[in-house]
């Protein structure tokens, strides 16, 4: 029978009348006996009815996988009647038709059923979707029935639709490939920006530490006063092009991400003062005051580089717009779990207005700079890869007050700083100090 004469409804008995007759004929048989149990019809109508109303996909064979009987349910995902299963071998009813490999595999279970083999449970792809016109998976267990005699007599096939989640394994599976694929490509961008920043850095840096080199030749007393001029001015302009190339390299390497801290215990106290020793001499040179309001020690737990790069821009911010004979004043205080490290001078001040975009990127320091830094941004950013917070305000001194809040402790970190950790920050400090002293001096040529 072809595919469109078995799909006619016209030429098919009604499924739904064919098991109400059956519950009708339960129903007035149990009402003429008095033991159902007991009685060999009922229980053959009792059987019929459940098989009828079961969800799920249920065929009973012989041992030779000839089809006995069939679920409704069965029949209804197969669009077909049940003339056209019934003494066929189960491979070879229409569910199966067309699927070499799902014929195969179930004539190969249910010889090995009848052989006395253990039950078979695999996935099939038949005709059991939008009433057999459309292929889908089959969830399928066939199991011997076997006699007293411990052969087996019969075979039941049972099967529920997996379809949706076979759709939905293919698709985890594709999108699993497509993330391998960006992350395979993220991960080459990734080594490809390490590469370009390396060489940008490498290229710039040479060339901008050799003109630096050379301006301090020219600077020697023995060369007329307009050389030496001349050479304060290169080597101010190459000495500010190396800071700000040092802060933009490792903006660019380290992102929007955060890379990892590498947080180590010590005396958070005695760093601010090796921090503060270290812009001592632009101080003096200014005739600026520096109080220090610090505790004798304070032991925490952080990422020396960072917060000595924290402090060294908020000083060199302090520095750039306190007055000559100003106040600048440090401090530490602890509250509770955290501590305040405040950085407060006499100079003009932030203005409320402009407290909002501080931090940002480029973002000018005051609202008479006429230039644009990544200092703050960065003390932003490294104040909250700590967990902490910054924030601006009006100093008791008149000017700008900064306090970066960060907790003391962080667990599983209590390891002190090693060499490489304190040259690093070190050279950080150098870079942030070499940078204000170019601006400091080109402000004052001006």
């Amino acid at each position: 029978m072809d595919d469109s004469a078995r799909n006619s409804p016209q030429e098919r008995p009604d499924p739904w009348r064919a098991s109400l007759d059956s519950l009708d004929a339960l129903r007035a048989r149990l009402a003429e006996v008095e033991q159902p149990q007991a009685d060999t019809r009922t229980r053959e109508l009792m059987a019929g009815v459940m098989l009828d109303r079961a969800s799920s996909f249920l065929v009973l064979m012989k041992a030779t996988g000839a089809v006995l009987d069939v679920s409704r349910a069965a029949l209804s995902v197969g669009g077909l009647d049940r003339e056209e299963v019934i003494g066929q071998p189960l491979w070879q009813t229409p569910w199966w038709r067309g699927s070499t490999t799902a014929q195969t595999d179930t004539r190969l279970a249910i010889w090995s059923l009848a052989g006395g083999g253990r039950p078979a449970h695999f996935d099939v792809d038949l005709w059991i979707e939008s009433a057999g016109s459309a292929r889908g998976t089959l969830d399928l267990t066939i199991r011997p029935l076997r006699g007293r005699d411990g052969q087996v007599v019969l075979l039941l096939a049972d099967g529920r639709s997996v379809s949706d989640r076979r759709g939905a394994e293919r698709r985890i599976v594709r999108q699993q490939a497509e993330l391998t694929v960006l992350t395979d490509r993220l991960t080459l961008m990734g080594e490809q920006q390490e590469r370009l920043v390396g060489d940008l850095s490498h290229d710039l840096w040479t060339p901008l530490q050799a003109l630096v080199e050379k301006a301090d030749k020219l600077l020697d007393p023995g060369h007329p006063a307009e050389v030496r001029a001349e050479a304060g001015e290169l080597r101010t302009a190459a000495t500010t092009m190396l800071a700000q190339l040092e802060v933009m390299v490792e903006a660019a390497r380290r992102g929007d991400a955060d890379h990892g801290l590498s947080p180590s215990t010590s005396d958070l106290a005695g760093m601010v003062r090796s921090v503060l020793d270290e812009f001592a001499p632009i101080a003096r040179e200014r005739k600026v005051e520096v109080v220090e309001r610090l505790p004798v020690s304070l032991p925490a737990t952080y990422d020396g580089e960072r917060i000595s790069r924290v402090l060294a821009n908020l000083l060199a911010n302090a520095l750039r717009f306190t007055p000559v004979g100003g106040l600048i004043r440090c401090s530490l205080t602890v509250h509770g779990s955290l501590v305040h490290l405040e950085v407060a001078d006499s100079g003009p001040g932030v203005p409320a207005a402009a407290r909002d975009t501080l931090f940002e990127r480029f973002a000018t320091t005051r609202v008479d700079a006429s230039g644009a830094s990544l200092g703050l941004a960065i003390v932003k950013e490294f104040v909250e890869l700590h967990g902490g917070a910054v924030t601006v305000d009006t100093a008791p001194e008149g000017g700008a007050l900064f306090i970066a809040t960060l907790p003391l402790d962080r667990p599983g970190a209590a390891v002190p700083s090693t060499p490489a950790q304190l040259y690093a920050a070190a050279r950080q400090i150098a870079f942030v100090r070499e940078a204000l002293t170019a601006d400091l001096d080109a402000a004052h040529g001006a």
